[in-house]
């Protein structure tokens, strides 16, 4: 089995700070308690990435609407795009 890890979430930023061999062990209870895997990875890669997603507040899709409704009223030729507005 191959893992690859990527970590990053704002409402639990404390696991991003732990050393690699509590994040396998985190994981491998997860995976144990979720799927029943229970062999060990052969090869693993942590990537971390404070705060390197978008982390979008309720209401995101609502505000993104409003934001377009008045665009296409007030500026028709402009729009806005990009991850931060729809994903």
């Amino acid at each position: 089995m191959i893992l690859r890890v990527s970590m990053g979430h704002s409402g639990d930023p404390e696991p991003i700070g732990w050393d690699d061999d509590r994040v396998l062990a985190a994981l491998a209870r997860d995976l144990r308690t979720t799927m029943g895997i229970t062999a060990a990875p052969t090869e693993h890669r942590i990537s971390r990435y404070p705060d390197g997603f978008p982390q979008y507040a309720v209401d995101h899709l609502a505000r993104t609407d409003e934001l377009e409704a008045a665009l296409a009223a007030d500026a028709p030729h402009v729009a806005v795009c990009g991850m931060a507005h729809r994903g």
